[in-house]
């Protein structure tokens, strides 16, 4: 989303959620990746490193690993807007979105949240999802 979004001079900022990694090395490597991105594509301008935003808070002990915010996100959007999102990517994009509108810091804002897919991991995280009452 990076390369097209400034690529196309959108104005449309995209901020990103780590599963992975803390959030700077993600930051680094999502921007060398749209640099290069970029550049195959022949981007005018390129990409500029302020461009790519990304926030580490969301990746608990590691990739894959659950964390309560990441389980009360699954169960949320499952209950409130039937959207089946994994534990192990987007269960943690959407924890961090979450966070981010508890703390008021998309008042006034369209907000996308992109999911690439992954909800049959859901079923290797069973006992974290179990039938609530």
């Amino acid at each position: 989303p990076y390369t097209g979004m400034e690529g196309m001079n959108t104005g449309i900022k995209v901020y990103g959620i780590s599963v992975r990694q803390p959030g700077e090395k993600q930051e680094e490597a999502v921007c060398k990746l749209a640099c290069e991105t970029a550049e195959y594509v022949a981007v005018k301008g390129g990409i500029s490193r302020g461009s790519v935003v990304v926030d580490g808070g969301c990746v608990g002990p590691g990739y894959g690993q659950p964390t309560k915010e990441m389980v009360e996100a699954v169960h949320l959007a499952a209950r409130k807007e039937g959207i089946l999102v994994d534990p192990v990517c987007s269960g943690k994009g959407m924890a961090g979105l979450i966070g981010l509108v508890r703390e008021g810091l998309l008042e006034d804002h369209n907000v996308v949240f992109l999911q690439t897919g992954g909800s049959a991991a859901l079923l290797a995280y069973q006992d974290l999802f179990v039938p609530v009452a």
